[in-house]
């Protein structure tokens, strides 16, 4: 699991990413386009990938900045109603119309505090472009190789990407066979089976994110 840590932090360096599994006692990253053409699809990953570099690499940016910047393009990438419905298991039936929108707006700032900052130390990873194909479900697979420095061999790194009003967006990333939305929603359930359901997954993140904000303020 350590290696596939490593490999989601990577892509989001590289390519935006932004799903990995949830540990509520420390720092989380979570979950980060598919049908117009397969072409179209790989075309999307490594633009956002280029945007991301441009905006945010800058180590001379303000920590607001790079965490604003940051925010507009994981919007941009990532379907984040769908992912947040998705890791929330069955849970997400019994939740109610303010818990869901309280739970994703935690859930969005999460990923921005947890990876703005870490774009100040980008060195250069280079995702190659492999394969786009068919998925299932109205998806694309989008199939890239995540280069490493020095003799490290490269991490396989899958983009699940579906179309949300006729834009690209990014429901999974799948990191050398494991996918982290699934693994994150067993992180969620289990932690909300465990600890009385949305309320408490909510009162973590809130907490969580209020560390993180601590933590990172001058990153």
């Amino acid at each position: 699991m350590t290696r596939s840590l490593k490999a989601i932090g990577l892509a989001l360096l590289t390519a935006l990413a932004g799903a990995a599994p949830l540990t509520l006692d420390r720092p989380l990253p979570t979950a980060f386009a598919a049908e117009r053409s397969a072409p179209d699809a790989g075309a999307f990953i490594t633009e956002l990938g280029d945007k991301a570099i441009g905006a945010l690499t800058d180590k001379s940016l303000e920590p607001d900045v790079r965490r604003e910047r940051f925010r507009t393009l994981l919007n941009e990438g990532l379907d984040i109603d769908y992912v947040g419905r998705f890791v929330l298991g069955a849970y997400r039936r019994r939740a109610d119309e303010r818990q869901m929108e309280e739970f994703l707006g935690l859930l969005e700032d999460n990923i921005v505090q947890n990876y703005a900052w870490r774009f100040r130390n980008y060195d250069g990873q280079q995702l190659d472009l492999l394969n786009v194909r068919e998925g299932s479900r109205d998806t694309t697979i989008v199939e890239t190789e995540l280069e490493q420095a020095g003799d490290a061999p490269p991490i396989r790194v899958d983009w699940r990407v579906h179309k949300k009003d006729g834009e690209f967006k990014v429901i999974d990333i799948v990191v050398e066979g494991i996918s982290m939305m699934v693994t994150q929603r067993d992180e969620y359930v289990g932690f909300m089976r465990s600890n009385g359901g949305v309320d408490a997954l909510i009162d973590a993140l809130r907490k969580q994110n209020a560390a993180l904000a601590e933590r990172y303020q001058n990153g």
